[in-house]
């Protein structure tokens, strides 16, 4: 299922990512990352495409694994 990442999902992404500790502006990053991926480049969210060019480009697995995680609940 291909569809779009919003504010309200970037903002569940950043939330995440802070709790690992990180501090907002690389939450933010992290999660324009991710969000680019699906909304510009089509990937499929959670699809191993999508979290191989997101570890690939943020290179953190416990980032992008939170990311997602948000974007599940």
């Amino acid at each position: 299922m291909n569809r779009r990442i919003g504010i309200d999902e970037m903002d569940r992404m950043c939330n995440a990512i802070m709790q690992l500790g990180y501090q907002p502006h690389e939450a933010r990053i992290a999660a324009t990352t991710m969000s680019r991926l699906v909304n510009q480049q089509g990937f499929v969210v959670g699809s191993s495409e999508h979290l191989a060019w997101a570890r690939r480009e943020i290179g953190n697995d416990s980032i992008v694994t939170a990311a997602v995680d948000a974007l599940a609940a």
